[in-house]
């Protein structure tokens, strides 16, 4: 048993939770079952505690996330593996991210109950990490192979063929997210064949882009903003122990706390729009499975202080 009791689902390796905006549902990736060993799309309901298969493809699906109350959207290799499947079967020195290996895939939005599927995007390569923005746009935002590199695209929710949004020319930029109260931009950020990645930060249009300088050197691969736009959420090796645990980050006082921590890896983070609940991923049970937990996102006790040279964030400056 771990120190959050067990996990929600006990069949298969699961992880890539997300939570519904209503609060009783996630999606998540489940793989490695009787029925299928690939990565597939499903549904937890968490009142009734039971679950519903999404997806039923031949490829890979990843990265789940609700467009709303009855669309959701994923990736998926199933369409690459049909019409490139020489280059996908050659594909061992493909770019790789935070989380490993990026396989070619496109981008998908679907119904809840997997009957009526759109595909977005329609380019070699991989396209993933989907993000949407709930705009009077209403975009998808995600990550897209070019070259050895990996850029932050656009893309509405219907067949396009996309739009750069911004790109490095030495480093994968993966899982790009708006924060509507600071109206920046955050995402991952790992140079060409380095090992250690930063969580980065810039204004509309991505002007003034930088590191989040407040935040210590380390690898991170996963991150979630708080529904009021002022914490943030994510998973990391900090140097501060040899697997990645929970922080939380106060955007305001620039505190940095450790909010959950435990005897291996601990990532993917999802939070409630009421901010009191938290998926995330953990192997205590053997295997990633995904776990639930009330967190308190207020700050206790620092690891770090502001620096001196540094002013804490006012609500009206953030508000700008």
């Amino acid at each position: 048993m771990s120190p959050y009791g067990a996990p929600l689902v006990s069949v298969g390796e699961n992880y890539s939770p997300h939570f519904s905006r209503d609060e009783n549902r996630f999606l998540f990736i489940s793989a490695k079952r009787s029925s299928h060993r690939q990565p597939q799309v499903y549904e937890f309901d968490l009142k009734t505690k039971k679950e519903r298969r999404i997806t039923f493809q031949d490829g890979e699906v990843q990265s789940p996330i609700y467009l709303d109350a009855d669309w959701i959207a994923y990736a998926s290799t199933t369409d690459e593996l049909k019409e490139r499947p020489i280059r996908l079967g050659q594909q061992k020195a493909s770019p790789s991210s935070h989380l490993g290996e990026l396989l070619p895939s496109e981008l998908y939005a679907s119904d809840r109950f997997g009957e009526k599927i759109v595909r977005v995007t329609k380019t070699p390569g991989f396209d993933g990490y989907p993000y949407f923005q709930n705009s009077k746009a209403k975009r998808l935002v995600f990550s897209r192979q070019v070259g050895p590199l990996i850029e932050i695209w656009e893309s509405p929710t219907k067949p396009s063929m996309g739009r750069r949004l911004y790109a490095s020319d030495n480093a994968q930029l993966t899982s790009p997210k708006w924060n509507e109260v600071l109206k920046s931009w955050l995402w991952l950020e790992r140079p060409v064949l380095s090992k250690t990645s930063y969580l980065m930060m810039a204004q509309r249009n991505f002007r003034e882009v930088r590191a989040i300088d407040s935040l210590p050197p380390g690898n991170y691969n996963s991150f979630e903003i708080s529904s009021d736009g002022l914490k943030l959420v994510f998973s990391a090796d900090l140097k501060l122990s040899e697997r990645p645990q929970l922080y939380v980050f106060d955007f305001l006082t620039k505190c940095l706390e450790t909010l959950i921590e435990g005897p291996s890896a601990i990532t993917e983070p999802s939070l409630s729009p009421n901010g009191k609940d938290l998926l995330f991923v953990a192997d205590w049970a053997g295997g990633r499975q995904v776990f639930k937990a009330q967190v308190d996102l207020n700050s206790k006790k620092c690891l770090t202080s502001p620096k001196s040279e540094e002013k804490p964030l006012s609500p009206s400056v953030i508000n700008r």
